[in-house]
């Protein structure tokens, strides 16, 4: 029996529709700033082996249609755009993330936008604003989706990229095509039952395939929304439904759902989305940051250290998976590897964490890293993300004892990438200088151009 107008899905999407997110230049501003860092971050990842051998699915299935696969030099039908598009932004963990959501939105909700954009022929479709307003939509939506699960979903091992992100980017999907409300609540429902993702696969290639999977999955839901295949549209709802079962219920869910909507904040601005400069987890930047400072403040000569601390607040290295990894790949997910590579004078190059095997110097420096867990140390109030910090600790051999602390990390809405780092990211992803300039062409007035344009040079 389905809920009346007064559900929690239904009054979501009146907040949803009535929504102006082209009202604010900083939220607009950096929605291009993420279409800039999500096709960099692609680009990096274009010849990849897992790209390689997720292509392979392509290969067997069929495919052929109008959507770009982006860095690949092909195209796709909608579905598989969307899947391998994803799959690529997140193939590195170069792509942006964002502290409300846990997780990694642009990665998820750009390939459905741009699946739609390049199969389409309406005139929103064809609008370069659309797209803009959409993909802040979208940001909003998972964030506030990050905010109403709660903690715990994260903690059981659920990947917010791809539960929250499934029905995030269905609803940026939505709202491009411009689908009205009861669409809408059924484009969630459908997305809500298709949302998936265990963070047991971190440091596999089964990570971003939940990025790659959760776009597929969003895409899906539009289009069996406008087969009219039936669906709850109470998804979110209720003792049965996506908050009840992934998250802390209803009650709980509701305000930040549902609140502060006409505020002229949007969370695409503030707190913002976090941009990259290394191909590993976020949740390893507090400490890079922390080492890197080490290395510029004090002599550090790697023979004479004895022991390396890494001190976390309970639970501030949740992401952070991989204790000893044996490859680069698994190494995106461990401090013990990030802190070493940057001791060791290795560069936090993308090189550096592939599949390739670790460096047996390397693995045995990991040796001397042991994490420490404190409820003494205070987070600061401004901390990103809301109370978290990272403490690198260094006991030499003379019992010389240097630490540094991060709250905050290079890339992060206190730190952020400046436009001209974001746009060196996009030059060194792509090796390609005339092609960025036109991207960033594109993108910087895309108010004013048909997305078509931009989708021609990915």
């Amino acid at each position: 029996m389905e809920l009346n107008n007064l559900s929690l899905t239904s009054r979501f999407v009146d907040c949803i529709q009535a929504a102006n997110p082209l009202a604010s230049r900083e939220a607009v501003h950096m929605a291009k700033m993420g279409l800039v860092d999500f096709i960099a971050s692609c680009h990096a990842a274009s010849g990849d082996i897992s790209v390689q051998k997720l292509k392979k699915h392509l290969d067997m299935d069929g495919g052929a249609g109008p959507v770009p696969v982006i860095g690949q030099n092909m195209k796709a039908a909608p579905l598989h755009a969307a899947l391998l598009n994803g799959f690529i932004g997140h193939a590195l963990d170069f792509d942006d993330v964002h502290s409300d959501v846990r997780g990694h939105p642009s990665t998820v909700i750009l390939p459905v936008l741009f699946s739609l954009a390049a199969s389409r022929s309406t005139a929103k479709a064809l609008n370069g604003q659309r797209l803009l307003a959409s993909y802040i939509i979208g940001v909003e939506v998972m964030a506030r989706l990050g905010q109403a699960i709660g903690k715990d979903h994260y903690a059981k091992g659920w990947h917010n990229t791809g539960t929250l992100g499934t029905v995030a980017a269905a609803v940026a999907g939505a709202y491009f095509l411009g689908m009205n409300h009861e669409e809408m609540r059924q484009v969630i429902g459908l997305a809500a039952t298709q949302a998936s993702g265990l963070r047991v696969q971190f440091g596999t290639e089964a990570k971003p395939l939940h990025a790659g999977l959760a776009s597929q999955a969003a895409l899906q839901s539009i289009l069996f929304t406008e087969y009219q295949l039936s669906s709850t549209a109470a998804g979110l709802d209720q003792e049965l439904g996506f908050f009840a079962v992934y998250g802390q219920g209803e009650p709980y869910a509701a305000p930040f759902l549902l609140d502060h909507w006409q505020h002229g904040s949007w969370k695409i601005a503030n707190p913002g989305l976090w941009f990259k400069l290394y191909p590993f987890c976020s949740a390893g930047y507090h400490g890079a940051d922390a080492a890197l400072r080490l290395v510029a403040n004090y002599p550090i000569d790697p023979e004479r250290i004895n022991q390396i601390n890494i001190i976390f607040p309970q639970g501030g290295d949740a992401a952070l998976v991989q204790h000893t990894p044996l490859t680069g790949e698994q190494g995106r997910f461990s401090i013990e590897y990030i802190v070493a590579l940057i001791l060791l004078h290795y560069p936090l190059s993308i090189g550096n964490f592939q599949a390739q095997p670790i460096a047996e110097e390397v693995r045995m420096f990991m040796s001397k890293i042991k994490r420490r867990y404190s409820d003494d140390i205070q987070p600061v109030p401004d901390s990103i993300p809301k109370g978290r910090f990272t403490i690198v600790e260094i006991i030499t051999d003379r019992n010389e004892i240097w630490s540094e602390r991060v709250d905050a990390p290079k890339g992060s809405a206190l730190q952020p990438l400046t436009d001209e780092e974001m746009q060196y990211k996009l030059k060194i992803c792509l090796q390609n200088d005339q092609t960025s300039r036109r991207i960033l062409q594109y993108v910087e007035d895309l108010e004013n151009y048909p997305v078509s344009g931009l989708l021609s040079l990915l």
